[in-house]
């Protein structure tokens, strides 16, 4: 401790200078690292943090020979510290070694630690280089080298890098390292890539790298992490027009295409010259998208190559040919003849611009209407250049179409059909067809206006047609209605009443107006005393058509007062005629059904004479005039009991039905109401009534089941009383003895 203050007392110079300046096993372009000049990024373009032992390079760029870390050899940038060296990379850096005669211990960077890693990451790039090619690697490390992130380029003289392992990570954004010399290795250690890659030999022929976590060896030249979409653009050299670019990958091949400049006036096409490359190739040549082809602007140009040749002649000239619009493609000109060359069209934009693509022997052709420039040159050939360029204006014209509203009859009060269905077109060309139409209606007329007309694919093509509208007819039918009323005199009709009974028939003009079956009401079954069975003045059917208002009425007839006896045959002969007509009558059961109800109707139908014969002559029956099937009804004997089941009665109308019943010899009639089933409601049942006072026989009972409750109640009372006085707790005491025992 005296020692130490005697130190501070003699020294203070000493350690003032020590406490000022600390230098760090760190060298940069020749300059050796301190805490004097780490921290000026802003001067330098590089920085370095001691506390992360991290280099930071911003657009840092040198090219010299750096530190002399030994005799005659040097390195750009040095580290023999004892701790991981981390590389930041931000914006554009490159460091070049720029020794013209080196010795292959002369690098880029020398990381000499074995125990620790050089560590690249940031989101810049830095490029290293040995200017002489026999020179040493761009990295020497003892120890790992880590690509984490960022771009990396590393062009060495032998070797690209020199380490016992490099790791590539996926996240950066690419990496290429490479040697100069033809037996030069791109790394000498062991890869690992996490990133699929490429990788060149010495005749720049490509190989993929797959993922290797793992780690391998190799003795390419060069690689290159990722593969990378490489761009390939074509430059004209002075011809004319242009060429798509291609972009493929890394290590695609592609054949050079035709030439699809034109040449300059009085040359033609020899050959294409690819970037980066020594090939001077025909089209079909195949070309490789490599790093090589690539140029100083990013991509790989391929540019044609012009020689001097005679231009071909014009022997007959094409001529154009104006047409009018026909749905299919017309050919514009004829096809002309050439001299040392063929003739070939292009369309231009107008008689005064040449085109200068588009060339081609097919005789163009024009399908719309419209004012064509069709332009025409003699092609040259192997040997000759093309000759000038000629305009033939062409012209193709609209056709005529007619559009007409399709006449129709509609009836008072519908609307009349606007759709494109209710017109049609005349004049279309080819597969066009009329799409939509407008139509409206002005008094009895209907007019079309604004068509659309397609092709087959679809396309509107109706400014290909001058079109004319065609108006068309509209008749209106206008309604018409008759009355019909029925009468019913003597008598009443069948269903009861004598009111007189009003039907309208309506309809349009043209229609025939006839009855229904269910409008004519029944009559004959109830005639007024002393009155029968009558007539219609003319029968109602529903066959008839009705005119005009019409009546009918039913007139029954009158009864004679004293109705002589009937008159038989009184010769036993069985074969002996009857000089009575038969005459038959039917009643109904009932007034009527109800729709629903499920009930039958019977009917009666009754001989005058013999009536033993009524079921047997019996043939059929038939409601409204239309046949009733056996299916729905029964039959018994007793003159004729003919019952008429639910299940058919419910499939009728409701209102007045008539049913006709034939037999062999005669016929009956007789009419039925059929009602609508009644609208059901929810009823809520009445409770019984309580007994009433002075109901005797309820009240008896009552004070029987009271006295009876009465006695019942008063027996457990006394019975839980006694029970309770038996069953008094036990005492702590005498549950224990209990247990005792």
């Amino acid at each position: 401790m005296l020692t130490c203050f005697l130190l501070v007392a003699l020294c203070p110079a000493v350690l003032a200078s020590a406490a000022e300046e600390v230098e760090y096993p760190l060298w940069i372009g020749g300059i050796h690292v301190t805490s004097s000049n780490c921290d000026k990024l802003a001067d330098n373009n590089w920085s370095y943090d001691p506390s992360t032992n991290t280099l930071t390079l911003d657009n840092y760029v040198y090219s010299g020979l750096g530190y002399e870390y030994m005799a005659s050899r040097s390195a750009c940038i040095f580290y023999n510290g004892t701790d991981d060296l981390t590389i930041s990379l931000s914006g554009k850096s490159k460091i070049t070694h720029s020794k013209s005669w080196a010795y292959d211990e002369d690098i880029v960077i020398f990381y000499k630690n074995k125990s620790a890693a050089l560590i690249f990451t940031g989101t810049g790039s830095l490029e290293l280089k040995m200017s002489d090619g026999w020179g040493g690697p761009a990295i020497y490390s003892e120890g790992n080298v880590v690509i984490s992130s960022g771009s990396l380029k590393a062009e060495g003289g032998l070797k690209g890098i020199i380490s016992p392992k490099v790791t590539i990570k996926k996240e950066i954004t690419s990496v290429e390292i490479s040697g100069f010399t033809d037996s030069a290795t791109a790394i000498d250690g062991t890869l690992v890539n996490e990133v699929a890659g490429v990788s060149y030999n010495k005749w720049k022929q490509l190989s993929s790298i797959p993922v290797n976590n793992s780690g391998s060896t190799t003795n390419q030249k060069a690689v290159a992490f990722p593969a990378q979409i490489f761009k390939l653009v074509y430059e004209p050299n002075g011809g004319a027009g242009s060429m798509d670019p291609v972009e493929e990958p890394e290590g695609t091949m592609m054949a050079l295409p035709d030439c699809g400049f034109e040449a300059p006036e009085g040359k033609i096409f020899s050959y294409w010259e690819v970037s980066g490359t020594d090939i001077l190739g025909a089209p079909g040549t195949e070309i490789m998208f490599a790093r090589n082809c690539v140029t100083y602007k990013g991509y790989i140009t391929v540019t044609p190559k012009w020689i001097d040749a005679p231009a071909a002649t014009v022997k007959t000239a094409p001529k154009g040919q104006d047409g009018t619009y026909t749905g299919s493609p017309l050919e514009l000109v004829t096809a002309g003849e050439a001299e040392d060359g063929v003739i070939q069209f292009a369309f231009g934009e107008d008689a005064t611009n040449a085109p200068v693509t588009g060339w081609s022997t097919d005789i163009p052709t024009g399908s719309d209407p419209k004012t064509y420039y069709v332009w025409y040159r003699a092609g040259g050939d192997s040997t000759h250049s093309n000759s000038k360029k000629t305009c033939i204006t062409v012209t193709i014209g609209k056709a005529n179409a007619t559009v007409t509203a399709i006449a129709q009859t509609i009836k008072e009060g519908e609307n009349p059909g606007v759709a494109v269905d209710n017109a049609n077109a005349s004049g279309l060309a080819g597969s066009d067809t009329l799409n939509a139409v407008t139509i409206t209606v002005n008094g009895d007329k209907l007019i079309p206006s604004g068509a659309e007309i397609v092709n087959g694919k679809g396309e509107n093509v109706t400014g290909n047609y001058n079109i004319t509208y065609t108006q068309g007819d509209l008749n209106v039918l206008h309604k018409i209605s008759v009355k019909v009323t029925f009468s019913v005199a003597n008598g009443e009709w069948d269903n009861g009443g004598n009111d007189v009974i009003e039907v309208v028939l309506s309809g349009f003009e043209g229609d025939t107006l006839k009855l229904k079956a269910d409008q004519i009401p029944g009559a004959g079954t109830k005639p007024a005393s002393n009155y029968k069975q009558g007539t219609w003045n003319v029968i109602p059917d529903t066959e008839t058509a009705i005119t005009k208002d019409t009546s009918y009425v039913y007139t029954y007839a009158k009864a004679a007062v004293d109705t002589p006896p009937v008159q038989t045959n009184t010769d036993p002969s069985p074969d002996t005629e009857k000089t009575v007509s038969p005459v038959y009558t039917v009643t109904v059961q009932g007034d009527g059904y109800t729709l629903g109800s499920g009930k039958d109707i019977v009917f009666t139908a009754k001989r005058n004479v013999d009536d033993n014969k009524t079921f047997g002559n019996f043939k059929s029956a038939t409601m409204d005039g239309n046949p009733i099937s056996e299916k729905f009804y029964d039959k018994a004997p007793g003159s004729l009991i003919l019952t008429l089941k639910s299940a058919y009665l419910d499939t009728l109308s409701s209102g007045n039905h008539t049913i006709k019943i034939t037999f062999t010899d005669g016929e009956a009639t007789v009419a039925i109401t059929i009602a609508q089933a009644p609208s059901r409601t929810n009823t809520t049942p009445t409770p019984s009534p309580l007994p009433k006072t002075g109901e005797t026989g309820n009240s008896f009972i009552g004070i029987i089941w009271l006295l009876t409750g009465t006695l019942v109640m008063l027996f457990v009372a006394l019975s839980t009383k006694v029970s309770r006085k038996k069953a008094g707790p036990a005492s702590y005491t005498s549950r224990t003895n209990h247990r005792g025992r």
